[in-house]
């Protein structure tokens, strides 16, 4: 166990659905890219491509598959074919995650959408491009449909949690766990209780404040739901050891002292009870801070947990 890893406890989440179609391009060896279609209200009904990699090590029997989500940044690999990208938390998760048996299947949310890392409220609502995902692969015989995992970082991570927010009414367990590497929290779905364990990550130097995301544990935590929480504490939002915070950039990191509960029908509220329209949720919950320092130390060992937590979540 690393040696800075001071919180850890355990958590859950609920259900969704999406919409469409799929197309597949095949690449050599164990990788294909596929497009799919999926609908949210941003974009409405999008095109975006997603690069699946198998394990070397898979003989003849379906493996655990992890859907990664990328943040802001796209500054990893680009996909097999050359349409599409992801960012280097998720490019370090396929490395690592094909060595131990899992098969990765990374998302461009971002794909033909024209989209700079400060345009954070035209982010799509990729959690429903989870979903489309999940829907086709896990008919594939490849996937073991009881073992399909979610993760992401930055805005991929705040992705995860944000999930917890759609009903479907017929999925009780639409993942068998999800996990989210340095995700926001100041803005959350409204608390409950969720039917699979989540794991949050949170460096302890981040511009992204751990605060928010320990109430987003204990809310949901009194609701029935089991969350756990791993600290960093010397660790900046990229999980590195040189960071430093900057004002010249977008975050959304304004309320992290009364996140917002957003609610399905609009009427969305601080965690203080007070109302919170969306003018309002702009106004107080961004600000022009950033995080510098890239040289990432603590990524690796990060990734790690997050195996570890789906490992441990496989069923028996």
């Amino acid at each position: 166990m690393y040696k800075n890893i001071v919180t850890k406890l355990l958590l859950l989440t609920i259900s969704v659905s999406t919409i469409s179609a799929c197309q597949t391009t095949a690449i050599p060896e164990n990788v294909e890219v596929k497009f799919f279609k999926a609908y949210e209200k941003k974009y409405k009904t999008a095109s975006f491509p997603v690069e699946v990699s198998f394990p070397t090590n898979s003989v003849n029997k379906p493996v655990p598959l992890i859907i990664t989500q990328h943040g802001s940044e796209q500054d990893g690999r680009v996909f097999a074919n050359g349409e599409g990208q992801t960012d280097e938390f998720s490019t370090r998760l396929i490395l690592m995650a094909n060595k131990r048996g899992f098969a990765v299947a990374a998302i461009d949310a971002f794909y033909n959408k024209n989209l700079k890392s400060t345009d954070k409220i035209k982010f799509p609502h990729a959690e429903f491009y989870a979903y489309e995902v999940k829907k086709w692969l896990e008919v594939d015989n490849r996937i073991d449909r009881n073992a399909v995992f979610f993760t992401g970082f930055s805005y991929g991570a705040t992705t995860v949690l944000q999930s917890t927010a759609i009903e479907t009414g017929f999925i009780n367990r639409p993942w068998q766990a999800v996990a989210a590497a340095e995700p926001s929290c100041n803005v959350f779905p409204l608390p409950k209780k969720i039917g699979y364990p989540i794991l949050i990550l949170k460096g302890g130097e981040s511009h992204l404040q751990p605060k928010p995301c320990e109430m987003f544990r204990d809310f949901y935590e009194k609701k029935g739901s089991k969350v756990s929480l791993i600290l960093f504490p010397h660790s900046n939002h990229y999980f590195s050891r040189n960071g430093t915070i900057l004002d010249t950039g977008i975050a959304l990191n304004g309320c992290a002292n009364n996140p917002v509960f957003i609610q399905a029908n609009g009427k969305h509220t601080f965690s203080d009870g007070t109302k919170a329209p969306l003018e309002l949720i702009r106004k107080r919950c961004f600000t022009q801070q950033s995080g510098s320092g890239k040289s990432r130390e603590d990524l690796d060992i990060v990734i790690t947990e997050i195996i570890d937590f789906f490992e441990n979540n496989l069923k028996k």
